[in-house]
């Protein structure tokens, strides 16, 4: 049921090349892959909503987009920080949810379903990608299922 092949997107490479990317492949998500081809995350349509809501959030001349404001303890004076908001690995959805190629569709839609996300990375031994299930594979799969056991009649 998952696609085999993978557009993925590089951790270090800019929102705007990920965006036509995308585009490109007419894709709403991608797995983010580190130097060596790792999986580390998954950019979707939602980080890129996300990123957008950031730029219009600014109070004074503190743009919560380029800036965290930030405190090593409750007592500690507020910290200003950059942040390259132009890279992936800033937007990408960092907390990878992830499956094997082994797992069942029934495994892959409870995690999704557990974790409300639309899309799971399937994953080798090495952690690289070798494909993708989405929630719209899982539902194909079911209406190929029922198709196959009930006869629809003419």
């Amino acid at each position: 049921a998952m696609s085999t092949h993978v557009v993925h997107v590089s951790a270090n490479e800019t929102m705007e090349a990920a965006a036509a990317a995308m585009v490109k492949h007419s894709i709403t998500g991608a797995p983010v892959i580190d130097e060596q081809g790792a999986c580390i995350g998954v950019l979707s349509a939602f980080d890129f909503v996300k990123r957008e809501a950031r730029y219009k959030a600014s109070t004074g001349d503190l743009d919560f987009a380029t800036h965290n404001v930030a405190r090593e303890s409750p007592d500690s004076p507020r910290e200003l920080t950059e942040v390259n908001d132009a890279l992936v690995s800033s937007n990408m959805s960092k907390g990878i949810q992830a499956i094997s190629a082994d797992a069942s569709l029934l495994e892959a839609a409870r995690e999704m379903c557990a974790e409300h996300i639309h899309r799971l990375p399937v994953l080798n031994k090495a952690g690289h990608p070798t494909g993708l299930i989405s929630s719209l594979d899982i539902v194909a799969a079911m209406l190929g299922a029922v198709d196959e056991q009930v006869e629809i009649p003419s």
